[in-house]
């Protein structure tokens, strides 16, 4: 196992993991891990009314609700999940001791998650793609990843 390769790919639900190995037909993943999220595939507006603990705001005769509060809602509830994401990274590659590995999460998340992860895995990381891969088919993923085995 220490000389397999590991593609991490990640989104705002989902985290999967992949074992590559280096076959006469060039590399081959396999996957070892898949972990959904499903509490953050929710929209905001299906886990929150906005009755009950709202907060109005003042000029509409308090009847309207302020959208500072959902807005910093919302960065908590994405601050909650890029740590999450980022320890189930950590624990991902600490299991599997790769010699080095690679991540693939959407531009808009990918640093945000990265931050998260500790210093001496991201320094073993080879690679990071700024795209969203969770739903390509497996056999199309070396084809994204240049420093495959």
């Amino acid at each position: 196992m220490a000389n397999a390769h590991l593609i991490i790919i990640a989104d705002r639900g989902m985290l999967k993991t992949y074992e590559v190995r280096q076959t006469k037909h060039g590399p081959s993943p396999r996957m070892i891990g898949e972990i959904n999220l499903k509490s953050a595939r929710e929209l905001y507006r299906d886990k929150v009314t906005d009755q009950a603990g709202s907060f109005p705001s003042t000029g509409s005769g308090g009847h309207a609700n302020a959208i500072a509060e959902k807005s910093s809602m919302e960065a908590e509830e994405d601050a909650r999940l890029f740590k999450s994401l980022g320890h189930q990274i950590e624990e991902l590659i600490r299991q599997h001791q790769p010699i080095n590995w690679s991540f693939a999460a959407p531009a808009e998340i990918n640093p945000h998650i990265l931050e998260r992860v500790p210093a001496d895995l991201q320094k073993i990381m080879v690679e990071n793609v700024k795209r969203d891969l969770t739903k390509i088919p497996v056999a199309e993923l070396p084809e994204h990843f240049r420093n495959s085995p």
